[in-house]
């Protein structure tokens, strides 16, 4: 669920990359956000996570090179808060997963899931019917079109 959550924010949150497929659509996110009504600040836990999990690889070695005598964990099922040299923990009580310094409360992130997949399935839904009304009829064109998706 969580590298899940971190899939979807990269849809939604693109990183500029420079490969050819961003620039062909520079407002991937922000045609995703609009389409979807996502809201940011609710959304905040899905881009935390995003930015959790981009250059873990990195992230994990400098944290080792700043101190490596320091312990770290891979995983903790624990009740008291996990903080420091963390990878990832679970709190069965508070229902909150930790990733590096990111805590997510897990039925929250259920939530809001639930919701990108319900909007998304409208909009597909909604795009299926504005594409057979002619393109002079609408002022922005085909939403097919504009998100790229025209066979």
């Amino acid at each position: 669920m969580v590298s899940t959550a971190g899939t979807v924010a990269a849809f939604v949150w693109p990183v500029d990359t420079g490969r050819a497929i961003r620039k062909a659509y520079p407002r991937r996110g922000e045609d995703l956000q609009l389409l979807l009504g996502l809201n940011e600040d609710k959304l905040a836990a899905l881009k935390g996570i995003r930015n959790s999990m981009m250059h873990l690889d990195e992230r994990i070695e400098e944290s080792y090179l700043a101190d490596p005598k320091l312990g770290f964990s891979m995983w903790m099922t624990r009740t008291e808060p996990c903080k420091g040299r963390n990878f990832m923990s679970w709190n069965p009580e508070t229902e909150v997963f930790s990733f590096l310094e990111h805590e997510v409360c897990v039925p929250d992130l259920c939530e809001i899931l639930a919701l990108i997949e319900r909007r998304a399935s409208n909009a597909f839904l909604l795009m299926l019917r504005v594409e057979d009304v002619d393109d002079e009829a609408t002022t922005h064109g085909s939403v097919a079109r504009r998100f790229g998706l025209e066979s």
